[in-house]
């Protein structure tokens, strides 16, 4: 895993999130309509904990850990064969693990940056994209 250095700004807008929260649409959505050097950071790639960092527009994109788990489970449960979604418990296991653990990491560094900081839950623009909208409004 690549360590990202605080001292290059990553683009000019930064979505932080973990894996499968909504931060890639999120990500096309900037690049489309606000600006073209967007960038979605997973948060474990960080070397500092003070993410303005990484340059003036962040944003921090949480999603409940049932909507990450759930989607995470699917997608690396789909059966390529016959295209149905087959769940092995000791993959269930595994996964939740790690989406606990990525999860507790996130919440640490959304505390540590609660100002100067663009918060969004994924369950806000879920099927809502006038809520974009707003959001570009803060930036």
């Amino acid at each position: 895993m690549t360590v990202l250095n605080p001292n290059n700004p990553i683009g000019q807008i930064n979505i932080f999130a973990l894996p499968r929260s909504g931060g890639t649409l999120l990500n096309i959505f900037l690049r489309r309509f606000v600006c073209f050097k967007c960038s979605l950071v997973h948060p474990m790639m960080i070397h500092s904990d003070d993410v303005s960092n990484y340059g003036p527009h962040n944003i921090m994109l949480l999603r409940h850990p049932y909507g990450v788990f759930g989607s995470m489970l699917h997608v690396d449960s789909i059966d390529p064969v016959n295209k149905k979604v087959r769940v092995n418990p000791n993959n269930a296991a595994a996964k939740l693990s790690d989406i606990c653990s990525m999860y507790d990491k996130f919440l640490s560094l959304l505390d540590n940056n609660k100002d100067n900081n663009i918060h969004v839950k994924y369950e806000d623009f879920h099927e809502n994209y006038d809520y974009f909208l707003e959001l570009v409004k803060q930036l």
